[in-house]
């Protein structure tokens, strides 16, 4: 990129007044003027970690002179848009174009100022293992989860009552959402980042690993013919239902979803027989996360994310599991110090716990695992080396703690924000 700006010496800048929710609109907006006449766009990251797009085009003169360009767009990790800066190679170009430079800017700029939103319908499909979803659940900021089919042919009967067949299978559930926006890139855009959020907060309330299968071929035991064989087939859960554009009314497609208390201290044993069932503080949690200033709200969704990720990966891999649990406690640790990460949890975990065994699941765990390729949780043994054999014997339940240890923090912090 130096060598591009080298190129084009002679420069000016456009600062961009608006408010900080329509610097990405802008951005859409400007980048519609670059849909022909470039010659090549360069895409990359500055030595401060802001993201770059350089352009350079042809732009014409009042005497239909074609003069190449050079446009740099910079923002930062916030999306704040810096200055857009416009260069020439020659100082007698920029002169005669910048008026018109300056034009395509406030062209942008009205076209955000004038923009009116348009609203779409999304329905997301993830997956999890574990117990059906009691039902539909509508939750605030405009979002429902439902289970995506009734379970009906999972269903035995014992004793005159039904219990589910499946207890810990694969199930799929729906995120319904609306999402606004000012064209179609910005909508698909906003979706993106909107189903991301919901997934990972259900992940983290619920306890559950949502994930979006990938798309491949796996092998499968099947009894198509009247014998068992294995085949090869296609991963993917077919949606029996309509497709629909618009927030289903309550009841239409599943009945409502019941709340229960959540003792967030242990590990809950799922049994066959039990559906799955929001906690009574899920409205709350989910008010909290959204009222949550711009900061506070990226933090935590990272750290959601995070023990998303670790209950997935946790399934294969539990040191894995762990480590991600522990480092999604670090995401909410300012000064990410073993110390301040050692208060945090002190502060959020409801029960007394031995201050040496927090350090260690920071230092021997979490450390270990990401610096040194040690798997404290066992599956490894060879790996491990005798001392995380020895250390797995001092401390049998670490697996189940840190999980109890990582979501009480996690929720507790989130709680500790409410207003309510």
């Amino acid at each position: 990129m130096i060598k591009i700006n080298n190129q084009f010496p002679f420069s000016c800048s456009f600062p961009i007044d608006l408010d900080k929710d329509k610097h990405g609109i802008f951005y859409i907006h400007f980048n519609s003027f670059f849909d022909s006449d470039v010659f090549a766009s360069y895409r990359g990251f500055s030595t401060e970690g802001n993201y770059i797009q350089n352009v350079i085009c042809e732009m014409n003169t009042n005497d239909d002179r074609k003069i190449e360009v050079l446009w740099t767009v910079e923002k930062n990790d916030e999306g704040i848009l810096l200055p857009i800066k416009f260069s020439t190679k020659k100082e007698d170009d920029l002169l005669i174009l910048k008026d018109k430079a300056q034009e395509e800017i406030t062209n942008a700029l009205v076209s955000v100022i004038n923009a009116k939103e348009t609203t779409q319908f999304f329905r997301e499909k993830y997956h999890y293992f574990g117990n059906p979803l009691h039902g539909e659940y509508y939750l605030p900021g405009g979002f429902r989860i439902a289970p995506a089919y009734t379970m009906q042919e999972e269903y035995i009967e014992m004793d005159g009552q039904k219990y589910f067949n499946s207890t810990h299978g694969e199930h799929v559930l729906y995120i319904d959402h609306e999402v606004s926006g000012f064209n179609s890139m910005h909508i698909h855009e906003k979706r993106k980042v909107n189903s991301s959020v919901y997934a990972a907060l259900i992940s983290l309330f619920l306890d559950i690993n949502l994930f979006i299968p990938t798309s491949e071929e796996r092998w499968v035991i099947s009894y198509d013919t009247g014998e068992r064989a294995s085949r090869k087939m296609n991963l993917g859960y077919a949606d029996d239902h309509l497709t629909i554009n618009r927030m289903p009314k309550k009841g239409t497609e599943v009945s409502s979803g019941a709340l229960r208390l959540v003792d967030r201290t242990v590990v809950e044993i799922e049994s066959t027989g039990y559906h799955l069932k929001c906690p009574k503080d899920i409205r709350k949690l989910v008010r909290t996360y959204s009222n949550l200033n711009d900061a506070e709200k990226k933090k935590y969704f990272n750290a959601a994310k995070f023990y998303q990720i670790s209950l997935d990966i946790g399934r294969r891999y539990p040191s894995a599991g762990m480590s991600y649990q522990i480092s999604a406690i670090d995401i909410l640790n300012t000064k990410h110090t073993a110390q301040e990460y050692k208060k945090l949890v002190l502060q959020y975990f409801p029960y007394e716990i031995d201050e040496e065994y927090v350090m260690y699941l920071y230092q021997n765990v979490r450390s270990a695992h990401f610096h040194e390729g040690i798997f404290p949780g066992g599956e490894n043994q060879i790996g491990a080396g005798l001392n995380a054999l020895i250390q797995l014997e001092k401390y049998p339940n670490i697996i189940r703690d840190t999980k109890v240890i990582c979501k009480n923090v996690l929720i507790n912090w989130l709680l500790s924000k409410s207003s309510e």
